[in-house]
């Protein structure tokens, strides 16, 4: 089971079981907790994607995807090579140290993120990731994310569930 109180990665994907992502999809920040009023400030994690040590936090892209930084939007261009479930994982770091750590999420498990698309019905799936490996891969979130800046809402109350595959954490080797 995915201990969401020692979360320490989001693991993105575009479109996961399709592939060949030819687009942009456009990210203005992240939020865990309750939903960004006016400023936007989260008591357990953000990212406003406004300086270029936010692009350091992606520790592993997939082949076919770049990022780079518009201001402060996250850019992730697909050239149209990028292969089914190919991820983006996205380290949570301390924003003063820029230190790996772990956030607590299970009790205010919801994330935010304003988003946007360049291809209509783009699918964006999100997973968390537990300092031990687990992903909630069997209670994954998927959103389809439209043209215009929409602000999206990703609930995990009650999708801790690891598919694990005999109690190891879900690895390119473990992978389903």
């Amino acid at each position: 089971v995915v201990d969401g109180s020692k979360t320490q990665q989001l693991v993105f994907f575009i479109n996961p079981g399709a592939g060949g992502f030819a687009g942009t999809v456009v990210i203005d920040y992240i939020a865990f907790g309750e939903e960004p009023e006016g400023i936007i400030a989260s008591d357990v994690f953000q990212d406003h994607f406004d300086v270029d040590s936010s692009l350091t936090s992606f520790t592993s892209i997939g082949g076919g995807y770049t990022l780079t930084r518009n201001g402060s939007e996250l850019v992730v261009t697909g050239d149209g090579t990028t292969t089914m479930w190919d991820p983006l994982g996205y380290t949570i770091r301390n924003p003063n140290t820029w230190e790996p750590t772990d956030i607590d999420v299970s009790d205010n498990n919801k994330l935010f993120i304003k988003v946007k698309s360049s291809a209509e019905n783009t699918a964006l799936r999100i997973d968390v990731q537990d300092i031990d490996g687990f992903v909630n891969t069997q209670g994954s979130v998927t959103k389809i994310v439209g043209t215009e800046f929409q602000v999206i809402e990703y609930n995990y109350a009650g999708t801790y569930s690891d598919l694990g595959f005999g109690g190891t954490p879900c690895t390119m080797n473990t992978a389903p």
